[in-house]
C-alpha cells in the first residue's frame, strides 16, 4: 500500500513538473510577451509599451512622439487634428492579434494585425530580441494599412 502511494505521488510530481515546465516555457516566448504587451497597450496606450521594449525600440517611439508633439507639426496638421486624436484614442480599443512569427534563439520577427471594427485594419512588423533572457521589442516598422476610415 505504501509503495502504491509512493508511486502515485511520484507520478503526480512528474506530471506537475511537466505542466510547470510548459508554463515557464510559454511565458518566455515572444508570443506571450506580445500578448502581455497588447494588454498593457489597451490599458495604458503607448506608455504601456515602454517596459516591453529595448532601449533602441523605445528611442524610436520617443522620436515619433517628439515629432507629433512639435508645435510646428501640430500647426501644420491642425486640419487633421481631429482624425489624429481619434486614431490615437482608438489604439486602446483596437483588437491586436499575431498574424505571423519567425522565431530564432536570440531574435524574432512578428507580424501583428490590428483592427478597429473594420474601420481601421492593418499590420505592423515587429523585430524582437532577447535581452537579459527576456524577449523585448527592438524595432517597430510603420503600420501598413489595409483599410483606413474614421
Amino acid at each position: 500500500m505504501k509503495r502504491r502511494i509512493g508511486i502515485l505521488a511520484l507520478v503526480l510530481l512528474i506530471i506537475g513538473l511537466g505542466i510547470g515546465g510548459v508554463l515557464v516555457y510559454k511565458i518566455h516566448t515572444p508570443e506571450y510577451v506580445l500578448l502581455q504587451t497588447f494588454v498593457d497597450l489597451q490599458e495604458s496606450g503607448v506608455d504601456g509599451l515602454e517596459e516591453h521594449m529595448t532601449a533602441n525600440g523605445w528611442s524610436q517611439v520617443e522620436k515619433v512622439r517628439k515629432i507629433a508633439d512639435n508645435p510646428v507639426v501640430i500647426a501644420l496638421s491642425s486640419a487633421f487634428s481631429k482624425q489624429t486624436e481619434e486614431l490615437l484614442a482608438k489604439i486602446k480599443s483596437m483588437d491586436w492579434t499575431i498574424k505571423d512569427i519567425l522565431k530564432g534563439k536570440q531574435s524574432s520577427e512578428v507580424v501583428i494585425q490590428f483592427t478597429d471594427h473594420k474601420k481601421i485594419t492593418g499590420t505592423i512588423r515587429v523585430l524582437m530580441k532577447k535581452e537579459e533572457n527576456q524577449w523585448k521589442i527592438d524595432q517597430l516598422d510603420w503600420p501598413q494599412f489595409e483599410q483606413f476610415s474614421l
